[in-house]
């Protein structure tokens, strides 16, 4: 289930290109620019990325959707499991123009509360239990720099984000490239929490 940690490392770039189609005088009847979060790839390859950038001919019904860019964070999964879902992707769309990777490193890795435990009590006192009720439990607002503590127990604590970005050169995207024109890296937020 896609939650707002898992989201936000994507949203600067949603915006981003949003803005940038937004920016470009084209005729929106005859091209639909898409910039779209959760949404499938295409039906011939069902997974569901975290941010996807498409152009479609609006001219002819037949013509499909092309797939230019596409956004995937690591929170839930690992980068290994990510790399995967790109080779896929690279696969089925070999002049996909670029795959964004956001991996979110934890300071301690998430585990559920322990039984009997105050947050575990809370569990099952207030289940299922709204967003706004976690929030206002948490006591600050949520934040990727924020440490999620409820009820003793942590929840989520975001150490820093790691970016990585291909572009497509002559040939389709290469995730195992090294050649620093067709790729990029580095951690691009870093925390620092006095709780941690």
């Amino acid at each position: 289930m896609p939650s707002a940690v898992h989201e936000a490392p994507l949203v600067p770039f949603h915006a981003a290109f949003t803005c940038f189609f937004g920016s470009i005088d084209f005729n929106h009847s005859l091209l639909n620019a898409c910039v779209l979060c959760n949404t499938e790839a295409s039906l011939t390859n069902p997974a569901i990325p975290d941010l996807r950038v498409s152009i479609q001919d609006m001219s002819d019904t037949k013509k499909k959707v092309y797939v230019s860019i596409l956004g995937e964070t690591s929170l839930s999964q690992n980068w290994h499991t990510l790399l995967k879902k790109f080779r896929n992707a690279i696969k089925l769309n070999p002049g996909l123009l670029m795959a964004i990777m956001a991996e979110i490193d934890e300071t301690t890795g998430y585990h559920s509360p322990k039984k009997k435990s105050c947050a575990m009590t809370m569990l099952r006192e207030m289940s299922p239990c709204s967003s706004d009720d976690f929030n206002d439990a948490m006591g600050t607002l949520p934040a990727l720099n924020n440490l999620v503590k409820v009820e003793s127990h942590t929840w989520c604590s975001i150490c820093s984000v790691r970016f990585k970005v291909w572009v497509r050169g002559v040939e389709p995207i290469d995730l195992d490239t090294m050649d620093k024109s067709l790729v990029v890296c580095g951690v691009c937020l870093y925390f620092l929490c006095s709780d941690r």
